[in-house]
């Protein structure tokens, strides 16, 4: 559905690249709106062009041909570059092929395989530090090399290097970094791998972080977590593409095949019900959908894509399902993105792009 005023006769690039959200609490710029927006479950556009976005807690990175563009709450660095809630560009300097976005933490992994990140983590006592010299990194910082891919927990980093390793750093209080970590002298701030210590034959592929662990997919496609301070395998399915919530995750089997676990006492699973018994909650539970290609979520809300269909489910305090009403089972988003290019889930907002 193309925008206003843009030519459509082009070339592919030049095509509308439709940025869909739906209303976040106050401010609305965490969401790149106006702050006199009402909000509400219906799509708002968004002026930019992009391949390939990512949400983070209350703000957004969206990559544009090598290119950053961030747009959200910037108290504490999260958009790498001043003020202006609205979308701007982050000066790297290097062409970027990969971007992820937690709580006040945001990075990028360039084509020369650099690893940056910029805003800071936190822990209980507030602003803990983006490195051990910087308490808050208003603009990128490389960190790390010999990286192809990363991701943002809420308050920690995991990186993959091209070696198949994964490699982790952060707030590590409560084990999110895969090993017990001292916040003394801040140490857990430097990039520390940790798939040799536990599996040193694994070679992962695909990393994910959610609010206090990650979890990977190996060549072959297991899937392994590092809760619990051990890396080890969580599923014998053959998983392509995962998301982590607050309290619940899904995987996402090879043959499009979507299951859930964790807390669902807000439908948060999508499973039809609201159970939430504590022995379900570390078993894989099998949603009532298939042929999906992919799936989202940051909070307590998920959105999965199913050929250019959007389904979600859980809460919907702000509309950020694109329904006024919680839903424990998946929901058709009415709306016609178009063909969707990618798309991501904040805390109480979603980004879609299209063409």
């Amino acid at each position: 559905m193309p925008a206003e005023g843009l030519d459509t006769g082009s070339s592919l690039h030049a095509l509308v690249q439709v940025a869909w959200l739906q209303n976040a609490p106050p401010p609305a710029t965490c969401c790149g709106l106006p702050e006199d927006c009402g909000g509400g479950p219906a799509p708002t556009r968004l002026a930019v062009d992009g391949e390939r976005v990512v949400c983070g807690y209350l703000h957004t990175l969206l990559l544009e041909q090598g290119n950053v563009v961030t747009w959200g709450v910037n108290d504490e660095g999260a958009l790498g570059r001043g003020g202006d809630e609205a979308p701007g560009p982050v000066a790297i300097g290097e062409r970027i092929v990969d971007i992820a976005a937690g709580g006040s933490i945001s990075a990028a992994v360039s084509a020369s395989n650099n690893l940056y990140i910029w805003g800071t983590f936190r822990d209980q006592h507030g602003v803990f530090g983006a490195a051990p010299d910087c308490a808050i990194a208003h603009r990128p910082l490389c960190v790390l090399g010999d990286v192809v891919k990363a991701a943002c927990g809420k308050n920690f980093v995991a990186a993959l290097t091209r070696q198949g390793g994964l490699v982790t750093f952060g707030v590590g209080t409560n084990n999110e970094l895969g090993y017990r970590a001292s916040t003394r002298l801040k140490r857990c701030l430097l990039p520390r791998q940790i798939s040799n210590r536990y599996k040193k034959r694994e070679r992962f592929v695909h990393v994910f972080a959610g609010q206090g662990y990650g979890m990977a997919i190996n060549h072959e496609n297991a899937l392994f977590s590092w809760a619990n301070l051990r890396l080890q395998c969580v599923s014998e399915l053959a998983v392509k593409d995962v998301a982590m919530g607050s309290a619940h995750e899904h995987l996402l089997t090879v043959e499009g095949v979507l299951y859930g676990r964790g807390e669902n006492r807000d439908g948060q699973l999508g499973l039809g019900h609201t159970r939430s018994a504590a022995e379900e909650a570390s078993e894989w539970q099998r949603l009532g959908l298939s042929s999906v290609e992919k799936v989202r979520t940051k909070m307590d809300f998920s959105l999965a894509q199913i050929d250019n269909s959007l389904y979600s489910w859980g809460p919907s305090t702000f509309g950020e399902t694109g329904f006024d009403t919680d839903s424990c089972s998946p929901r058709r988003v009415p709306f016609d993105f178009g063909e969707i290019v990618d798309f991501s889930a904040g805390s109480d907002f979603s980004v879609v792009i299209g063409k």
